[in-house]
């Protein structure tokens, strides 16, 4: 069965659709969106940058963010 010539773009499209905004991340993070644009400025979550449109895969940046976290010291 021939595969159609809109496969590739399709999938690249779905990819693109399950990516998180910056407000998405805000709302998971419990962040201002201002934070979040702070965070991958300086790179501390991990992003995808195309042309001025930033997005981010959510499990990948809760990774990030888990080690920065402070464990209780007693």
């Amino acid at each position: 069965m021939p595969q159609s010539s809109r496969a590739p773009i399709e999938r690249v499209e779905t990819q693109l659709d399950q990516l998180a905004t910056t407000e998405d991340v805000a709302r998971a993070c419990r962040a201002s969106k201002r934070t979040v644009q702070a965070w991958y400025y300086h790179k501390r979550i991990p992003h995808i940058k195309i042309g001025r449109l930033v997005r981010f895969h959510l499990p990948s940046v809760l990774r990030a963010l888990a080690r920065h976290t402070i464990e209780e010291v007693k």
